[in-house]
């Protein structure tokens, strides 16, 4: 199931299989009551998320003080590019019901990168 939302998932789909199932293996499931925060804007982003079921809001602050808020639900990414860049979070992550994601901390995406680099090489065309 997890190699499902994997293969769907628009960062992972330039992987072949078996980077694929190195990603999948990597991740850790983790399950978030309603209301509990995943990350907060401006702090440190210590993992990428892959939504397996559930919702998960996030809510950004703009410069002009507007708030913009999104829904992201199965299948969805979020903390990816904040990982990736190793940047602050640009929004607040918050489990607007019960949630279940797939996790794939900082220090592994780090790991696998620098074991499989095609990987990185891939992840960066797509």
């Amino acid at each position: 199931m997890k190699t499902n939302f994997i293969t769907n998932a628009p960062m992972f789909s330039s992987l072949s299989g078996d980077e694929q199932q190195l990603i999948a293996d990597a991740m850790q499931t983790q399950s978030y009551a309603k209301g509990e925060l995943l990350f907060a804007q401006g702090q440190a982003v210590h993992a990428l998320y892959l939504i397996a079921s559930g919702w998960v809001r996030v809510t950004t602050v703009l410069g002009s003080g507007q708030e913009m808020v999104t829904n992201l639900g199965a299948g969805s990414l979020l903390g990816e590019m904040d990982v990736m860049l190793d940047r602050p979070a640009m929004g607040t992550a918050q489990a607007a019901f019960e949630v279940t994601l797939y996790a794939l901390s900082k220090p592994t995406v780090e790991e696998l990168l620098a074991n499989q680099p095609t990987i990185g090489l891939r992840l960066s065309a797509a």
